[in-house]
């Protein structure tokens, strides 16, 4: 089995890994592990506990295994995280280190531990890169921003996100990619800047439909149906709302109720089973008295590429059909009045405006 083969197992979508398992099937211990993976996503549990017990899988990849399955059952083993924590070091191989750095971060995540989720993610951002797992790696850092967010969901990552959508279409990894667009379409909901949240929630479902099946899909299919409900569009969230009930996984379903609450239904939801996203939703917690303009929402999403400088920002806005004064004088009750109303979002420093808050991902990509 060669290398890239393993690396494809490890990072690729749902569909692809169901076309791996019937072209490539053996009992070699990492495509038992192809199987493990392809019932992780679909939610199955006892597949999982089926092929783990299988001769050829090693102590590292039944644990990762059996990990994998309380993750799915939403009772993470904490006992079983403990022993992957103190003998992942430990490990000679490089590739199931990396993998093994991924599930714990991703078990912490899931407990809500973010802080050691931040850290693991890291850390398997770093070995998936170096083993040649680019688009894990990428996915890796995209997930030690969204614990970022969790730890302080007060501030706007559209930096980051923006960053990552790059890194994701240099590694050629549309999933990522719309992950990174189902994050900034969120931001910009939350801002009710909801023109760009059409766009890049709209773009992230078309996206992730090669990864239908898996909840990443669905997720994107619920803040569609979530941004349709606020801006009245019943009909259309009303089809979301169906299109999501076609899957099984525990989480969906729940953050399906929060949808029915949205409307006035009294639906008793299990907190534990929701994705912290859906749980900031039904507690309704949202930037107060904040809804961009047009011309504010679009300064907002040209800083998110990159720092510019105040000539670079009045172009942009304005083109040439202004003199340079009433430009000027144009940008500055633009920017007051944003800062009104995010005082951290915007910061100047040496001739360049930028967007102060979020910005975590660059410290740690060398």
């Amino acid at each position: 089995m060669s290398d890239t083969l393993a690396i494809k197992i490890i990072e690729d979508s749902l569909h692809d890994l169901k076309e791996i398992y019937f072209l490539h099937r053996t009992e070699e211990e990492i495509f038992l592990y192809l199987e493990v993976l392809i019932a992780y996503f679909e939610g199955d549990v006892d597949t999982i506990y089926k092929v783990s017990k299988h001769e050829n899988i090693s102590e590292v990849v039944f644990n990762l295994s059996l990990l994998r399955a309380s993750v799915v059952k939403q009772q993470v083993d904490i006992d079983l995280l403990n022993i992957l924590e103190k003998k992942v070091k430990l490990l000679d191989s490089t590739f199931w280190k990396a993998e093994t750095y991924f599930v714990i971060a991703w078990s912490f995540r899931e407990l809500g531990s973010y802080h050691n989720g931040a850290v693991y993610f890291q850390k398997a951002y770093k070995a998936l890169w170096n083993i040649g797992a680019k688009k894990k790696a990428v996915k890796s850092l995209l997930n030690h921003v969204v614990c970022q967010t969790h730890l302080d969901s007060s501030k706007r990552y559209l930096n980051d996100f923006q960053y990552l959508h790059k890194k994701a279409i240099e590694v050629q990894d549309p999933i990522v990619q719309g992950l990174c667009e189902l994050n900034m379409g969120r931001e910009y909901r939350i801002l009710k800047s909801y023109d760009l949240a059409q766009t890049y929630i709209y773009n992230s479902v078309e996206l992730l439909e090669g990864d239908r099946g898996n909840n990443n899909y669905y997720f994107a299919i619920l803040e569609r149906a979530l941004l349709n409900l606020e801006l009245k569009r019943f009909k259309q969230a009303h089809l979301d709302y169906q299109v999501v009930q076609e899957s099984s996984l525990p989480e969906i379903q729940e953050a399906a109720k929060v949808l029915l609450v949205k409307i006035g239904s009294r639906e008793t939801i299990n907190k534990n089973m929701l994705d912290p996203v859906w749980v900031d939703v039904l507690e309704n917690k949202q930037i107060k008295n904040l809804k961009l303009t047009q011309m504010e929402a679009q300064l907002i999403e040209y800083l998110s590429v990159c720092e510019k400088r105040k000539e670079d920002i009045i172009f942009y806005l304005y083109g040439d059909k202004l003199n340079i004064e009433s430009a000027e004088n144009r940008f500055k009750v633009l920017l007051s009045r944003l800062r009104k109303k995010a005082p951290n979002l915007i910061s100047y420093f040496q001739g360049y405006y930028t967007l102060s808050e979020g910005s975590t991902s660059k410290i740690h990509v060398s």
